[in-house]
Formats: C-alpha cells, sequence, structure tokens
C-alpha cells in the first residue's frame, strides 16, 4: 500500500469458486520483512464473484495472501495451488476498497 493503513478485510474472487473452496491466510506488514497472520481459512466454494473475508483488523502497509491449495465441493482430492481473480483490499470503517497502488509479488513455495 502507498502508506500504513487500517486493514479491516479483502474482497476475494477465486476461479471456478463455486466448485472448489480455496484454502489461505492473510498477513500484514509493517517492513514487508516481519508478518503477523491476520485470517487463516478458505473461500466459501459458493460463487465465482468477489467474496468479503473479514480480518482480525491491523494496521499495516503491506498485505499478503498465503495460498495452501483447495478443496474440491464434490469431495474428489483438491491440488496445492490456488488460482484467485481479483483481491481488494478493505481499509477500515468499511470504506470502498483501496485503489491499486501496490505491486503483486508472486512466489511459489512461501
Amino acid at each position: 500500500l502507498a502508506a500504513r493503513r487500517r486493514i479491516d478485510a479483502l474482497n476475494l474472487s477465486v476461479l471456478e469458486g463455486n466448485l472448489r473452496r480455496a484454502l489461505f491466510s492473510v498477513q500484514t506488514s509493517d517492513d514487508g520483512a516481519g508478518w503477523r497472520t491476520v485470517f487463516e481459512g478458505s473461500s466459501s466454494g459458493a460463487t465465482t464473484m468477489l467474496e468479503r473475508v473479514d480480518l482480525a483488523p491491523s494496521w499495516a502497509r503491506y498485505v499478503r495472501v498465503v495460498g495452501r491449495g483447495y478443496t474440491r465441493n464434490d469431495g474428489q482430492p483438491g491440488a496445492l495451488w490456488n488460482s484467485f481473480g481479483e483481491i481488494q483490499v478493505i481499509p477500515g470503517n468499511n470504506a470502498a476498497p483501496l485503489a491499486p497502488d501496490y505491486a503483486l509479488v508472486l512466489r511459489a513455495g512461501e
């Protein structure tokens, strides 16, 4: 983010989100080195649209989503990857999503 902000939630969409639940955690940081986990769980498995994920409120400059794979709604085995269509950061007091003033960094194995 451009500056340290209060973060209350994310909106995110999952590819084929009506067929599977994405497993992930959300972490925040002030410096990009020390991270706090503010959410650990999954998407609903009910929609391909954006869905809100409430976080433990925190002040941060950096936000990252750590994918843990997915489970399928039909009981078949999932996989150890995630596919998010969109992620929006929601600041404190349920304000509108922040404009994309961020860098997207994808790293395997973290």
